[in-house]
C-alpha cells in the first residue's frame, strides 16, 4: 500500500469525505477506483468509523479492500468535525487528544502513512487569547509527534479559518517552532481562500508542503465544493505549485452531499485541464488464506497481545 507516487506532475486523488452519509466506506472506495481515482484520503468519521477505532477484523478487512481495489491511501482524517485540540477545557481538550493517539495508531494498522491534523478552533463570539492557546497547541502537537514517530506515521499540520492556524504562514511557523522531522504542512486551499491568497499560503509552507487538499469556496461563504463553484483561481494554484516545484499528491476534500461521486468525476476533468491527473488504481491479486503475505503486518491492537 505504501507504493510511491507515479505519474503526472501533479498526481490527484479523492477524499471518502463526501461519502460519508452516502453508503459505506468500502461502497465509497469502490466508487472511485471504479472511475479510476487510484488515490485517496481515507476520512475517518462518523459513520463510517467511529471513535477513530476499528475493530481488528475491520481493520484487516480494510486493508485488504484496499489492496484489491489498487488503491493507495496517502492520509487519513478525521474530519475535526468535534475534535478540537486546543479547547481550554482540559477534559475536552484531552479527549480530542486520545482521539487523534488512536487516529495514528489506526493509519500504522493501515499502512497509510500521514494523520491530517487540524489545530481546532477559538470561538469567534470570545476567541480565547492567543497567549493562552498557542502554548497549548504546540504541548499537544509536541505529545501527538512523540505518539507518531514510533509508528512511522507523518502528522499534517492543516490550515483553516478558525482563527488558529488561519494562513500557511501561521501553519510553517508550527512547524518551523517544533522542528520535528514528521511533522509538515497540509494547504487546504479552499480554507486558505477565507483568508489569503490560497497561493500566498503555499508559499508560505512551501518548506513543509506535504500534501494540498482542493475544492472550491466563496469567500462569502465558506465551503467545500466542487471545483468551479466558488471564487478560487485554480489556474493560481497551479501556477504556484508549479514554481515551487511541488510534485506531492493533491487530494480532492470536496463536500457534495447531493452527487458525490459526480462531483468529484467532474472536479477531476476541470482539474486535468491544469495539469492535474488522476492515478489509476492496480489492483492487487490476493491469496484466499489469512496472514500477512494477504494482509499485511499485524495490527498494533494484535501486536500487543502477542507480547
Amino acid at each position: 500500500m505504501q507504493r510511491p507516487v507515479d505519474g503526472p506532475d501533479r498526481p490527484l486523488g479523492a477524499a471518502t469525505y463526501t461519502f460519508l452519509y452516502e453508503g459505506s466506506l468500502e461502497q465509497a472506495l469502490r466508487s472511485l477506483a471504479e472511475e479510476g481515482i487510484g488515490m485517496i484520503e481515507l476520512t475517518v468519521a462518523p459513520p463510517h468509523v467511529d471513535g477513530c477505532t476499528m475493530p481488528t477484523e475491520d481493520c484487516r478487512r480494510l486493508r485488504r479492500v484496499l489492496r484489491e481495489l489498487g488503491l493507495h491511501a496517502v492520509s487519513l482524517n478525521p474530519t475535526y468535525l468535534d475534535l478540537n485540540l486546543v479547547s481550554l477545557n482540559t477534559r475536552f481538550r484531552q479527549e480530542s487528544t486520545r482521539q487523534l493517539e488512536e487516529a495514528l495508531r489506526l493509519c500504522h494498522d493501515l499502512e497509510i502513512g500521514m494523520l491530517v491534523l487540524f489545530a481546532g478552533r477559538r470561538h469567534p463570539l470570545a476567541p480565547a487569547p492567543r497567549a493562552l492557546v498557542e502554548p497549548v497547541l504546540l504541548e499537544q502537537l509536541a505529545h501527538l509527534c512523540d505518539v507518531a514517530e514510533p509508528l512511522g506515521v507523518t502528522i499534517g499540520l492543516e490550515n483553516g479559518p478558525t482563527l488558529v492556524l488561519d494562513r500557511g504562514a501561521e501553519v510553517a511557523d508550527a512547524c518551523r517552532a517544533l522542528g520535528r522531522r514528521g511533522l509538515r504542512a497540509v494547504i487546504d486551499v479552499a480554507n486558505a481562500q477565507m483568508v489569503e491568497e490560497p497561493a500566498r499560503a503555499l508559499a508560505a509552507a512551501a518548506p513543509y508542503l506535504a500534501l494540498v487538499h482542493l475544492s472550491d469556496t466563496t469567500r462569502a461563504r465558506w465551503a467545500h465544493a466542487p471545483i468551479g463553484e466558488g471564487d478560487v483561481d485554480f489556474g493560481a494554484v497551479a501556477a504556484a505549485l508549479e514554481s515551487l516545484g511541488y510534485r506531492g499528491p493533491t487530494i480532492m476534500e470536496i463536500v457534495d452531499l447531493t452527487c458525490p461521486l459526480q462531483a468529484m468525476v467532474t472536479s477531476a476533468a476541470l482539474l486535468a485541464r491544469l495539469g492535474w491527473g488522476t492515478i489509476s488504481p492496480m489492483p492487487v491479486s490476493l491469496p484466499g488464506a489469512t496472514g500477512a503475505s494477504a494482509d499485511g503486518p499485524m495490527t498494533n491492537a494484535e501486536s500487543q497481545k502477542r507480547a
